[in-house]
């Protein structure tokens, strides 16, 4: 990527933009208090606060070769979790609110709480008094356990209350956080004498107040309710340590952390100039678009997603959009797979620890990778037990060439496979107008072709186009192409891929008397290339764990690293700034975190990774993105513009007061309107959108009228097959209740219990959403009260409102949609399409809308609830049948075989399709207009997808038409199990 003068000009006034309209984190909060409906006191468990490594100061490290020897050589067991056990009563509450609040952070405990009354400013200048009730120090807590036994673990950070804005000022209390050091052993027995004998704690937690922007009037014991507390005429520090439940799903970042940056310093450009610098940066490589080189992947890849890892190798901004379940995130793994194959150094990152805990769980479904997760997360201390206790092997050369010689060995086979696949269609195409021609066109243009035998081609061919191992290879195949080239007439400015497919369509080495079985070639080429990915897999996992990686400063620096994510925030910020000498980065090349804790926690250094991918972009801020756009050399953006999108509190006299005063290029001014542009926006002002427009999740009952109204047509479902068009998986119940002055229809919340209860005593994965915080909060008390922790954690039940089920689906939903007829305030926001592109698009297999109203026919939820009387059935055929499969179809439907004729789904048409055992059928009658590679492709897609693939092309079968209709009525009559090859 170059970067110009002025873009560089560009980037920096977009930065000091943006380090400007980053909002604080205390105007974030709207709430003064935590919710207090499940708080108690603790009597005792201080020690869910520490552990040794909590206090590590960061700049009194043990030496390299220390923390080599402990935790590499001679790797010691990580010590277990602080735990407190709880009251029966109180562990099965928490617990309950844990499950069904899964992915929120939802239980946490706090220590040194302000309370009382408070005068606070507003932005305007206004003042009003407050309650509160909110802990100073914070760290999330895991209810474990089960029956009679639950149990608080520690598994967060210790953090500093959020309310604490300023970013060194955090970092400064984080240091010295104060927790009696050993006398407050009995919290319930703590006296005033005790107290006054901790100089340190009372120095801690005043300051800590006023860091928070209050003035508290004293340091007191109270163990009175919150809501006692918080009717206090004045302000105080109330030592004692309490459990709560939160909704929160992520911290926020704290303002002031763009300021450090100095663009000019850069030695490099940055993703940050690819976003910002305007029209002086190239963002999209020049015909990276065409497929010029191969991409192998671990992961089975649509077309689209094939193109989207092709970009992201290539341009500096690759954004990447698609409806839900078109495999954003499977794509997203695949172009982590592919960069850390090529040697690069990966960040990814996502707004929330909910986004980073599911793609650290979709990668972890690739053996032998290890995310680095950094932040306040358990899939951190997980990774910090693996290197602790020694499971960071390093592979040896000897294991890591025979598995790059298995992977050569099996993608040579996979390329025989392919071409014998492409061989056995040949003939077919021929047979066409279109290969006619082109069999014109190869005459053109190898006019050499039809002098030279069949045997001298393939040797020309095998030596053109050899693997290169090494410099004599090379200038070896280089010397074969010239020569095949002359011996052809052909150009020199005809691709080589060009040449080669033009030598096998117009070399005569198959006649019709001799086609080989084209299924029996497909079939191979499909566990040919099953076999690519498993040694791809297989290599890329010791690839990752190679010596040249794990060297000796690699495993200091792993040593040091699995130090660090067992210590507490700060020391862990200081161990981590190691990372600027990139070592770290080399010896474990993939990093994962949430945006704050990029910010936060790794070093500002410009560039420091090769590829940085951000997750849910259009529910991004752009200030929270910026950070980790500087921290990469390119970037490849996620999301999706027409689910729900970031909210930004900034006025519009705010930004035009900054960006003025900055001097922000008029070109610049409409991108970095953060109140109305998300990240997604931003980049795909100046990078082309990839669009993923294959739906592979949910059964087409589920997506059709999303896909129809919300997306305008243009969302393929891939699902759609004669053995999904019929199931019938959307439900409405409807009940004739009313909203309640609290705005609570509870006619919808008993319908919710009753729904639950009917699913019995099997396992779960279910979730509960609904549009309004109201219902949602009745929902949730209604069903801890119905229900046991155990059966919700075998439920696999989730609740909460649309905005908080972003990003997250579960295999059967329950919609309350909590609308009156007489209620126009309240449709228009459940009838938003955002809205609507996330709630009705949650379900993998079963969706059921609870409703108590009558929504307007034209309304989009309308129309979707209109969809819910019946399945829609088989599609309408796309476009019409050649003469061949025509009087094929004739000929079954005679002998009562049922069929569709022009089958769409996804992308593809199958010209017959049925359905046998349960399992959709595609009978092939025709090539692929497009040619033999897309014929190919199509059958591949299509077995990927469940379907038995039937080959019943003329050329093979002209001479022979009733053996070919008895056997087809016998396969497609017949259990697919029970026929063989």
């Amino acid at each position: 990527m170059s970067v110009d003068a002025g873009a560089s000009l560009h980037a920096a006034a977009a930065l000091a933009a943006l380090a400007d309209l980053t909002p604080a984190a205390a105007r974030r909060t709207e709430s003064w208090s935590v919710p207090t409906d499940w708080f108690r006191w603790l009597d005792t468990g201080l020690d869910l606060l520490g552990g040794p490594a909590m206090h590590d100061p960061g700049d009194s490290l043990p030496s390299a070769g220390m923390t080599l020897l402990r935790d590499v050589v001679s790797p010691q067991p990580t010590p277990t979790h602080q735990t407190l056990r709880l009251e029966r009563e109180l562990g099965e509450r928490l617990a309950a609110v844990q499950q069904v609040r899964a992915g929120r952070h939802a239980v946490r405990i706090g220590w040194l709480w302000v309370a009382g009354t408070a005068a606070v400013t507003a932005a305007d200048g206004s003042t009003a008094t407050r309650q509160v009730f909110q802990p100073l120090v914070t760290r999330t807590v895991r209810v474990v356990g089960s029956g009679r036994s639950w149990q608080l673990a520690a598994y967060g950070d210790v953090e500093i209350s959020p309310l604490v804005d300023d970013r060194e000022a955090a970092r400064a209390l984080e240091e010295r956080i104060e927790t009696g050091g050993g006398a407050l052993d009995r919290l319930d027995r703590l006296d005033p004498v005790l107290l006054g004998r901790l100089p340190h704690l009372q120095a801690f937690a005043f300051d800590a107040a006023r860091a928070a922007g209050f003035a508290p009037a004293q340091l007191t014991i109270d163990r009175r309710r919150p809501d006692a507390l918080r009717r206090d005429p004045s302000l105080s520090v109330v030592v004692g340590l309490g459990v709560y439940t939160t909704d929160e799903a992520s911290r926020s970042g704290r303002s002031g952390a763009l300021r450090s940056w100095d663009l000019g310093a850069a030695g490099e450009p940055t993703a940050f100039h690819a976003v910002y610098g305007g029209a002086g940066v190239e963002t999209h490589a020049a015909g990276a678009d065409e497929p010029t080189f191969r991409v192998e992947s671990p992961l089975p890849l649509s077309s689209g997603q094939l193109a989207a890892v092709r970009r992201a190798r290539t341009d500096a901004l690759t954004v990447i959009s698609g409806a839900p379940g078109t495999g954003k995130s499977h794509t997203l793994v695949a172009i982590v797979c592919d960069a850390l194959a090529a040697g690069r150094s990966v960040l990814v990152a996502a707004k929330d620890d909910a986004a980073v805990d599911a793609l650290t769980a979709l990668l972890g479904r690739q053996p032998g990778l290890m995310p680095v997760v950094f932040g306040s997360s358990e899939q951190r201390e997980r990774l910090a037990q693996r290197l602790s206790n020694g499971e960071l092997v390093r592979a040896d050369h000897r294991t890591l060439q025979a598995a790059r010689a298995a992977l050569d060995h099996a993608v040579d086979a996979r390329d025989a496979a392919h071409a014998a696949a492409r061989r056995t269609l040949r003939h077919a195409w021929r047979r066409t107008d279109r290969g006619r021609a082109e069999l014109q066109d190869v005459a053109a243009l190898l006019p050499g072709l039809a002098h030279i035998a069949a045997a001298e081609l393939a040797s020309m061919l095998a030596a053109a186009t050899a693997r290169p191992t090494g410099r004599i290879a090379r200038w070896r195949r280089s010397r074969a192409e010239r020569r095949m080239r002359r011996r052809l007439g052909a150009d020199a400015q005809v691709p080589l891929a060009r040449l080669v497919a033009a030598c096998e369509l117009g070399s005569d080495d198959t006649d019709a008397s001799d086609v080989p079985d084209t299924a029996a070639a497909c079939r191979a080429l499909e566990d040919a290339e099953a076999e690519v990915r498993r040694c791809l897999t297989a290599w890329l996992a010791l690839d990752t764990h190679s010596p040249d990686r794990l060297d000796r400063a690699g495993l200091a620096a792993v040593a040091t690293l699995a130090t660090a994510l067992r210590s507490g925030r700060n020391a862990r910020r200081a161990q981590l700034a190691r990372l600027q000498d990139r070592t770290l980065a080399r010896a474990l090349p993939l990093w994962m975190g949430t945006l704050a804790d990029v910010d936060d926690l790794l070093p500002a250094v410009a560039g420091l990774f090769d590829l940085v991918l951000i997750d849910e972009a259009s529910a991004t801020e752009q200030t929270l993105a910026a950070p980790t756009l500087l921290r990469g050399r390119r970037a490849v953006v996620v999301g999706d513009p027409r689910q729900l999108r970031h909210v930004s509190f900034v006025s519009d006299a705010t930004i035009d007061e900054i960006l003025g005063r900055h001097e922000v290029p008029d070109e610049l001014r409409t991108q970095l309107d953060v109140r109305r542009n998300s990240l997604f926006d931003a980049a795909a002002a100046v990078s082309p959108v990839h669009l993923l427009d294959e739906h592979f999740r949910s059964a087409p009952h589920l997506i059709d009228v999303v896909a129809r109204t919300l997306y305008d047509g243009r969302l393929r479902v891939a699902t759609r097959s004669p053995a999904t068009h019929g199931l019938d998986c959307v439900h409405l119940r409807t009940t004739t209740g009313a909203r309640d002055p609290a705005g609570v229809v509870r006619e919808e919340v008993d319908e919710v219990i009753s729904c639950l209860r009917a699913l019995g005593s099997g396992p779960g994965h279910v979730g509960v959403v609904t549009p309004f915080r109201a219902q949602a909060d009745a929902i949730e008390a209604a069903v801890l009260a119905a229900f046991t922790a155990d059966d919700l954690v075998r439920l696999g039940v989730r609740i909460g409102t649309v905005h908080s089920f972003q990003g997250n689906e579960r295999q059967t939903v329950y919609c309350s949609l909590a609308l009156t007829d007489d209620d126009p305030g309240g449709w228009r926001f459940a009838n938003d399409p955002h809205l609507l592109a996330v709630m009705l698009t949650r379900a993998r297999t079963t969706m059921t809308v609870i409703a108590s109203c009558s929504p307007p026919a034209e309304s989009l939820l309308g129309t979707y609830l209109a969809s819910a009387d019946a399945p829609p059935g088989a599609p309408s055929p796309a476009g019409v049948a050649g003469a061949w499969a025509r009087w094929l179809a004739d000929e079954l439907r005679r002998s009562s075989v049922e069929l569709w004729e022009r089958y769409p789904t996804g992308h593809h048409v199958v010209d017959i399709a049925s359905v046998r055992a349960g399992r959709p059928v595609a009978v092939v009658c025709d090539l692929h207009a497009d040619g033999i590679d897309a014929h190919l492709d199509r059958h591949l897609a299509l077995a990927r997808a469940g379907w038995d693939v039937l080959d019943a092309l003329e050329p093979a079968w002209d001479d022979d038409r009733p053996r070919l209709v008895v056997e087809l009525c016998h396969r497609l009559a017949t259990d697919p199990t029970d026929v063989a090859g």
